[in-house]
């Protein structure tokens, strides 16, 4: 299942403000809950009970079980209410419905919630960032991927590294280093979507969740977390040295993993290969030895340097993260290229991306072999770029889905 950006839909992040607006509503009647949890359902889905009966009283149980369960407690408080002759709080209703009509606690004890859930807040988020800690991550990811599961959607983990933090330690020191992280966390939480979950795992790495999304829809979120934090420009331009940048790994379940372990452990990987493959990048999780299986797709195009003519190339090898081909320029290690790609061969229109030598040998004495990374493409052309990369295989386009 493709990302999918929903215009009118509430937001997961929306309907967590909502669960706690009405958690913590101000003598509330159980009925009046029950219409306001039931008005929410029909955006969210049953999820909204799970979640719901998670904040009020710590317990854990699948949607249609909370559901049943929540019913249960509005007709056990109506019930108290009746017999006491005084309105019964839901949440009075919740603890003893709980403790002597369903046993799940026991031993409760009384705490107001704001109290508890401004604990909470503090047990799972990171002093420096503000983002979900690596306590929070662990005990969320079993539940998304339960969750995706059950519904039969994919999830994805990005993991992300900053490269050679340590020394921009040592030049700046560890209070510029703070602050550098600090940028990068608030741009990462600006990259993603409400629902995504942000996380500092850990120093200098960073994991974000995204429900609802798949390898491919992922990939996108992690090239544009990377772009966005080399356009940072930390530390500042007049200062010679270069920039800070991150590398992504990418993994989704159930692609690439049954568990929560084995999910980390892919994107873990797929983040090393990144770093191998000269750092800034996003990478995929994938079984083969290289990060992005080669494919032979014949490809023409043309290629510009700064201050010097365009020339023409003609290609015969690409992957998600590289091409291969050969021109009449002997290009350096390193060199930046500006790419127009040709697959009309295919019937695609022209792709444009920016490209970074990674080898050049001489085939002859005019022509060369060149391997180039691609460090960057736009959405669009990111699209058209994997269709030519899968047409020969496919034998059709691939088309976006919802």
């Amino acid at each position: 299942m493709g990302r999918k950006r929903l215009k009118k839909t509430p937001t997961r992040g929306d309907l967590q403000h909502k669960l706690l607006d009405i958690a913590t509503e101000v003598r509330p009647e159980v009925a009046v809950t029950s219409r306001r949890l039931a008005a929410l359902s029909r955006y969210h889905g049953e999820e909204v009970y799970s979640r719901f009966i998670h904040l009020v009283s710590h317990l854990e149980f699948p949607p249609e079980e909370a559901k049943a369960h929540w019913q249960a407690i509005a007709r056990h408080t109506s019930t108290m209410t009746r017999r006491l002759r005084r309105s019964v709080d839901f949440r009075v209703g919740v603890a003893d419905y709980f403790v002597h009509e369903s046993p799940q606690i026991k031993y409760p004890k009384v705490i107001d919630f704001e109290v508890f859930n401004e604990t909470e807040k503090g047990t799972f988020k990171d002093d420096l960032t503000g983002l979900y800690n690596f306590r929070f991550l662990k005990e969320a990811l079993p539940r998304e991927i339960n969750k995706a599961s059950r519904l039969g959607m994919s999830l994805s983990l990005v993991f992300l590294d900053v490269d050679d933090f340590k020394g921009f330690n040592d030049r700046y020191g560890h209070e510029a280093g703070n602050a550098a992280l600090n940028r990068i966390a608030a741009t990462l939480r600006e990259s993603i979507r409400t629902m995504d979950i942000p996380c500092r795992y850990g120093g200098e790495e960073f994991a974000v969740l995204l429900p609802a999304t798949d390898k491919f829809a992922s990939l996108q979120v992690a090239e544009r977390m990377v772009r966005n934090v080399e356009m940072l420009r930390l530390p500042p331009p007049k200062d010679e040295g270069s920039s800070l940048t991150i590398s992504a790994g990418v993994a989704s379940f159930p692609a690439d993993a049954d568990t929560a372990e084995e999910l980390v452990r892919a994107a873990d990987k797929a983040m090393y290969r990144a770093k191998a493959g000269g750092k800034n990048l996003a990478v995929p999780y994938s079984t083969e030895r290289r990060a992005y299986p080669r494919e032979n797709r014949s490809f023409a195009g043309t290629c510009m340097l700064p201050q010097r003519p365009s020339f023409s190339i003609t290609g015969s090898n690409l992957s998600q993260s590289g091409l291969y081909f050969v021109c009449g320029t002997e290009l350096y290690h390193g060199q930046t290229l500006d790419l127009s790609l040709d697959f009309s061969a295919n019937g695609i229109r022209k792709i444009a991306c920016k490209g970074r030598v990674a080898w050049c040998e001489p085939l002859s004495s005019r022509k060369f072999g060149v391997g180039s990374s691609i460090t960057y493409i736009r959405p669009t052309d990111r699209l058209r770029f994997y269709e030519a990369l899968t047409h020969s295989k496919r034998g059709r386009s691939l088309s976006r889905r919802g």
